[in-house]
């Protein structure tokens, strides 16, 4: 402190203000320490929290990989049964993670290339509606293979609801094509041979000189129908 009748300095005055806080800061902490230490506690919680869910969702995600390997593993081995029992616990024990989405879908073409229609519809379905949001290619893809499985089932009128779903998705443009194809497939098994030229005439707006376009014609035609369209 400044002897008596000297002024005070800016200095000196910085000092005393500074005393002061600590001082309060001091007395502060000693009569509300519980509530002082639960805060820093609180704040200790919260980055230690940060950083186990940060490091628990890294262990998720290379658990699910290595799961999905596994899988892979089994296919490679021509154990299907195995490949498919992996792929199920992948999706139920870590749901959420990319490899459990991919999974799915691996899980759908699993049972789709055994002709195990009804799974394969399931697995589908699920994908669509667990990451239809996220993933709109493979979920145009899941809708013409369910298609695809009520066709070969006979259920054409069903083929044609999904192969117009994943007509929809505008992503999937690249494979609009085939899924035309289909549908008309399906149209006229079913009898439906406007329907057919109608799925005929999307085609020829998308991809007129395409390959799909000369299968069209040619199916018709078996059935009576001569489509001139272009010529």
């Amino acid at each position: 402190m400044p002897k008596t009748g000297q002024r005070i300095r800016k200095h000196d005055m910085k000092e005393d203000s500074f005393v002061t806080f600590a001082f309060q800061a001091q007395e502060y902490i000693q009569h509300h320490q519980k509530l002082f230490l639960l805060g820093l506690g609180a704040v200790v919680v919260l980055v230690l929290g940060v950083w186990y869910f940060s490091s628990s969702g890294r262990r998720t995600e290379m658990a699910a990989d290595q799961r999905i390997s596994e899988a892979f593993l089994r296919v490679q081995q021509n154990d299907m049964t195995g490949a498919a029992q992996i792929y199920r616990t992948l999706i139920d024990e870590y749901g959420g993670t990319a490899a459990a989405r991919e999974g799915l879908f691996y899980l759908g073409n699993l049972n789709f290339v055994q002709k195990r229609w009804p799974e394969a519809i399931e697995a589908y379905e699920e994908f669509a509606r667990e990451y239809g949001g996220e993933d709109p290619l493979r979920t145009a893809a899941a809708w013409t293979a369910i298609g695809d499985a009520y066709q070969s089932e006979g259920e054409h009128a069903k083929a044609i609801e999904y192969y117009e779903k994943a007509l929809r998705v505008p992503e999937a443009k690249s494979v609009f094509a085939e899924t035309y194809l289909s549908a008309a497939r399906s149209a006229v098994a079913m009898g439906d041979l406007d329907r057919a030229q109608e799925l005929a005439d999307r085609l020829y707006e998308l991809e007129s000189g395409s390959p799909q376009m000369t299968k069209m014609r040619e199916l018709l035609a078996l059935h009576g129908v001569m489509y001139t369209r272009g010529f």
